[in-house]
């Protein structure tokens, strides 16, 4: 079953940004009430994305890789992935240009849809993060395994930090200011120690996220309790360790599920 938690993990890996409370509640509440699962979520989601990019100008600017996708354009293809793995792991092409061609040729191929890309790729990182899988096993060396570790870290931290800051931003403006600052938040988040910095960084330009600027006292003294009283047992630290590790072995998310058409009021 979806959780509120997997809504944030998809908005970290396709918009790279903390979702406003609004945003996930209307998402958790229409997978449940359509009974999705995570690759239908993806899709919907993804889908959505395209749509409302390209029907608004002001939004092209920052989420490019949406603009005239092509699933049959394999620069645009490879455009979307570089952003997933920006979000996931740090990497764009030039750290990992093997991986995201090998992923996105298998989409242009059509062995696998995009939507269920992310999924499988998003797995991938549950299933090292959580020890469900041996990277050793699947012929990694140890400083690759630790680099691997280090990129699956980072993400679960932004992950489980945007899930904490989503309960407590509500009512955002829709603009480039509000949206580069919630992204911005996320990409300072390596380790649990970055969480303070990002929320003194988030707090510091409330006044440009915030629809209604009259409650940023209360929601800084949220922000506060939230990364001041954090003590996740489940957050790993960072290995730091390595560079330029390819992950073009992960194992595929195959779904015939069909493309479910959601309508939407938030989205990016």
């Amino acid at each position: 079953m979806i959780t509120k938690k997997d809504i944030v993990k998809y908005y970290i890996a396709m918009f790279d940004r903390i979702p406003e409370k609004e945003a996930v509640e209307s998402w958790y509440n229409q997978a449940i009430e359509n009974d999705l699962d995570e690759s239908k979520l993806a899709s919907a989601l993804f889908n959505a994305a395209v749509n409302v990019v390209n029907s608004n100008d002001s939004l092209k600017e920052i989420y490019p890789q949406y603009v005239n996708f092509n699933e049959n354009n394999l620069l645009s293809i490879m455009q979307v992935i570089e952003s997933v793995y920006k979000s996931l792991f740090n990497k764009d092409l030039n750290d990992d240009y093997n991986g995201i061609l090998h992923w996105s040729v298998e989409i242009y191929n059509k062995k696998i849809t995009l939507p269920d890309a992310i999924v499988s790729i998003e797995h991938f990182t549950d299933d090292v993060y959580h020890h469900k899988i041996d990277l050793n096993e699947l012929g990694y060396s140890q400083e690759e395994t630790q680099e691997i570790n280090n990129d699956v870290n980072t993400f679960e931290n932004r992950v489980d930090f945007a899930y904490k800051l989503s309960n407590v931003i509500e009512n955002i403006k829709i603009d480039n200011k509000s949206l580069k600052i919630l992204e911005e938040s996320v990409s300072i988040v390596h380790t649990q120690e970055d969480y303070k910095k990002a929320c003194e960084f988030l707090e510091e330009n409330l006044d440009n996220v915030l629809a209604d600027t009259s409650n940023i006292p209360i929601v800084i003294e949220e922000i506060n309790n939230l990364c001041e009283n954090d003590n996740s047992d489940d957050m790993n630290y960072l290995l730091d360790i390595g560079e330029n590790i390819s992950f073009i072995d992960l194992p595929m998310q195959s779904s015939d599920a069909n493309q479910i058409e959601i309508h939407s009021d938030i989205l990016l």
